[in-house]
């Protein structure tokens, strides 16, 4: 029920799911003509203990002595306040027992629901509508946290609350209007390490630990929407906020992999993920020790590799010496590619020298083996052609049977080096695995290639070495738009 403060000592009953109007009217015994007649509505959740209120007057009022303006909407709570307008027509929201509300929100937490989109789990409560403005948190590290030491936790009792803070905080900013909505990345499912009916559990039981309503986004899987990619805050907007339009001006990400430094006590953090995630997402970042504590944010460093910049190079200068000629395709020669894999280099093979009428031999994506790849190449030599190598060629063991059919055919041989660092070479990958889901290379070949790398040099027997500058070329772009998010947090 709600009851009036301050224009009489009367009370509102409310019906379960049935809107009322309060506003200019016989009900409210409001006659203020700033008060419209249907000002303000209000909504019973029986089930949780909770009224929703939506608020549709030209004035301002407030909710517990903060304003709600046309089009918003809050939760009340037992004790909490409403005024129609600013300190006028006050009433208050009562359960006629808050310790029965508090278990029929326990109780009725079964009756929240779960379903999958792709590879994303999305956790939803009856009473979390949808809200323009948005509070959203990072799972484990910035609400709670495992206490087993285990990276996957598979107890679903191995957790306790990350701070003191944690639940007058959520419990504040759903009493200031705020929907809360985590956002996890919990791939131990595709690695085996979890079971989702337990990871189910979890978040049930974290809702029962803290009593506030939240929405909660999965991501299973290492693809789009793993942070911090930017998939699982795009499903949220386009399915998960019931249509309702987010004011990134007003809404917020807090998390824990923040990308610090280490700095005296303080340990670096393991990633900068759930900054990059904001970043990507538009949304203004705390840090949890931020957030709870109004701790200054110290020193951090994000990813190394920033994909926006790669646009603002020159293509003129791409290739060095600039002046360097392309194989021309009835002259005999071996071009060597050499660089990480996802570098770029077939990309260029294809686009800029298969066009020109050169042979290129990708024996590492064709699964080929290396006499295979020789032979191919001495069958091009001998029918005056030039021939492109495109593979990681990443050191002179590698490179040197090229070097050598070159001496028997008495033909030049250059090697172009692609000199995308390991970084963006991994941003490429995850970027390609995303837009091609069946590639089967896996990532660790970028790794395994660090290692073994030794830079080409004319020594060896090349000719020359043209250096390359990896720019990426869209023709749809959607594309291009996809390219420029962060990809990796680490």
């Amino acid at each position: 029920m709600l009851r009036s403060l301050s224009d009489g000592n009367f009370i509102i009953k409310l019906k379960e799911g049935e809107e009322t109007i309060l506003g200019r009217n016989l009900l409210t015994r409001v006659r203020d003509m700033r008060c419209s007649r249907k000002h303000v509505s209000v909504k019973l959740n029986n089930k949780f203990g909770i009224c929703e209120l939506t608020h549709t007057g030209r004035f301002k009022g407030k909710v517990c002595g903060k304003p709600v303006h046309n089009g918003e909407s809050r939760w009340l709570f037992h004790g909490d306040t409403v005024e129609l307008l600013t300190g006028k027509h006050i009433f208050q929201f009562q359960r006629l027992n808050p310790v029965i509300a508090e278990q029929a929100y326990l109780k009725n937490l079964e009756y929240g629901s779960w379903q999958q989109y792709d590879s994303v789990l999305i956790y939803n409560l009856q009473s979390v509508p949808g809200n323009s403005m948005i509070a959203a948190f990072d799972l484990f590290g910035s609400i709670v946290h495992g206490t087993s030491g285990n990276t996957y936790q598979r107890d679903m009792n191995a957790w306790t609350i990350s701070y003191d803070e944690v639940i007058p905080t959520l419990k504040k900013h759903v009493e200031e209007g705020y929907k809360i909505v985590i956002f996890t990345n919990q791939s131990g499912f595709s690695k085996k390490q979890l079971l989702i009916d337990d990871f189910k559990k979890k978040i049930v039981a974290i809702n029962r630990f803290l009593c506030v309503p939240f929405q909660c986004f999965a991501a299973t899987a290492n693809d789009w929407y793993q942070k911090p990619r930017p998939g699982m805050w795009e499903l949220f907007c386009r399915m998960g906020n019931a249509g309702v339009e987010v004011d990134k001006d007003k809404s917020f990400f807090v998390g824990t992999a923040a990308g610090r430094i280490e700095e005296g006590n303080v340990l670096a953090d393991y990633s900068s993920t759930d900054r990059l995630f904001a970043l990507n997402c538009g949304l203004k970042f705390w840090s949890s020790a931020q957030h709870y504590y109004g701790h200054p944010d110290p020193d951090y460093q994000v990813s190394i590799f920033r994909p926006r910049t790669v646009f603002n190079r020159n293509m003129q200068h791409l290739m060095f010496p600039m002046d360097t000629p392309l194989p021309v395709a009835d002259k005999p020669e071996i071009i060597v590619l050499c660089g990480f894999p996802a570098a770029g280099k077939t990309f260029y093979a294809k686009r800029h020298l298969e066009p020109l009428g050169v042979k290129i031999i990708s024996w590492e994506d064709d699964n080929l083996t290396l006499e295979q790849c020789l032979s191919l190449v001495e069958e091009t030599l001998r029918n005056d052609r030039a021939v492109v190598v495109d593979a990681t060629n990443p050191n002179e063991d590698s490179r040197k049977p090229f070097i050598d059919l070159a001496n028997d055919f008495n033909c030049p041989i250059r090697c172009f080096l692609f000199e995308a660092t390991q970084e963006q070479a991994l941003h490429n990958y995850i970027y390609r695995k995303i837009k091609n889901p069946e590639c089967s290379r896996p990532h660790s070949l970028i790794d395994f290639h660090k290692k073994i790398l030794v830079r080409p040099s004319v020594e060896e027997g090349f000719h020359s070495i043209v250096y390359f500058t990896f720019v990426p070329e869209f023709d749809d772009p959607a594309d291009e738009t996809m390219y420029k998010y962060y990809m990796i947090g680490k």
